[in-house]
């Protein structure tokens, strides 16, 4: 090994040491993060096998009361009558309700006239269980509404009146034979495991959180004149940086190769093609390390630097998806959202879990991070070298 790498590997030991040396960062590098994977996962495994859906009839007929009948007869679903839109939604916004049903005035006379009827189906985006609701709402509507449809055919085609006819559809309706559906498979392999997007949506949070609360050590390396001090042997501030850049690069690797793992062997999460995970793990650390490192050159104190490094983290991480899917925001939010980089390796684990894709299929997340890395890491060095040497 030449004395320069040699340098560098000493370098990057002292400064993993160094780091690992402080409590609340290994509780931060893998207790927390396993904790929350399992927490949250849990709460997806444990989702509602049943929903609890108001309905707000504003018809108030006998018709009406048939349409929340075939609700309630619904296998995954219960019915709590409202009288008030606004208690429905307020309940819904605190999630004693699962979701609602607005039935209009005027429906049983739609109805006879054969004229489209809209349902209204309230629920909230935030709510992880709201395509189950609206697809089982959906369901009971649309049986219904065959069996109302079946109804006016058998009173055109016959001539018996409406009330016989109904009663005619109701009664095939009740001899069709049921059909059970047997699931065999899935299509995602996230859907396999309910610790996958737990997992990588954690390692995407907490490399880039550890990789810029690595900055107070770089700080302190600063003030403590060790910086300067290793610079006055045969070291230059270049291999002083590389040796720096080096540490945080090993500690986000570290810590991502902990979460792979255990979504493997605790969680039985299924990881797609190895090389683009590969590529995207060190593409990420390499973010979290210039992010870091360009923090730790330009922070006057510790405390400067854990107040900037924490709430920024976690600012970025929410806007970038990692908290909750982008998909449940609206457009102008995923825009703002792709303005942090944790979007875009969000994006990445998706297309890499979900659409089993490989480096090609997340070639432009990909160019976008590697972009920023280059840039972080460039500035960042330039300014440490600049602070170590006393450059301005």
């Amino acid at each position: 090994m030449s004395p320069r790498l040699g340098a560098i590997a000493q370098i990057t030991r002292t400064e993993l040491r160094r780091y690992v040396q402080d409590k609340v960062a290994l509780f931060t590098l893998v207790l927390m993060p396993l904790l929350l994977v399992f927490l949250i996962g849990s709460a997806f495994a444990s989702g509602p096998t049943e929903f609890v859906v108001g309905v707000v009839d504003r018809d108030g007929t006998a018709a009406s009361a048939q349409l929340v009948a075939a609700l309630e007869d619904a296998d995954t679903l219960q019915t709590q009558s409202y009288t008030d839109e606004r208690e429905l939604r307020r309940d819904i916004r605190l999630s004693t309700l699962s979701g609602g049903v607005l039935i209009p005035e005027g429906y049983t006379s739609d109805v006879a006239d054969g004229r489209t009827v809209e349902v209204a189906v309230v629920t909230t985006q935030a709510d992880q269980g709201s395509p189950a609701v609206i697809a089982a709402v959906s369901g009971a509507l649309a049986q219904e509404g065959a069996v109302l449809a079946a109804a006016a055919f058998v009173a055109d085609t016959t001539g018996a009146p409406p009330e016989a006819a109904e009663s005619v559809a109701r009664a095939a309706e009740a001899q069709m034979p049921t059909v059970s559906v047997e699931t065999v498979g899935t299509v995602r392999p996230e859907d396999e495991s309910q610790f996958t997007r737990a997992t990588f949506s954690q390692l995407v949070l907490f490399v880039f959180l550890n990789g810029m609360v690595a900055a107070a050590a770089l700080v302190q390396t600063r003030q403590l004149g060790i910086g300067r001090r290793a610079m006055s042997a045969p070291i230059n501030a270049g291999t002083f940086v590389t040796g720096v850049a080096g540490s945080r690069v090993t500690l986000g690797l570290l810590q991502s190769a902990i979460l792979l793992l255990a979504g493997v062997l605790a969680f039985g999460v299924t990881w797609g093609d190895p090389a683009a995970v590969t590529v995207l793990v060190l593409v990420w650390a390499v973010v979290a390390a210039g992010a870091g490192m360009l923090l730790g050159s330009l922070a006057r104190t510790v405390d400067q630097a854990i107040a900037i490094a924490v709430p920024s983290s976690i600012a970025m991480a929410m806007l970038g998806g990692t908290m909750w899917p982008l998909d449940v925001v609206g457009p102008a939010m995923r825009a703002v959202g792709h303005l942090t980089p944790h979007a875009w390796a969000m994006d990445a684990w998706s297309a890499i879990v979900n659409d089993g894709a490989g480096v090609a299929g997340i070639a432009t997340e990909l160019a976008v991070l590697g972009a920023l890395a280059v840039v972080l890491l460039a500035v960042a060095s330039v300014t440490l070298r600049r602070t170590l040497t006393g450059q301005r």
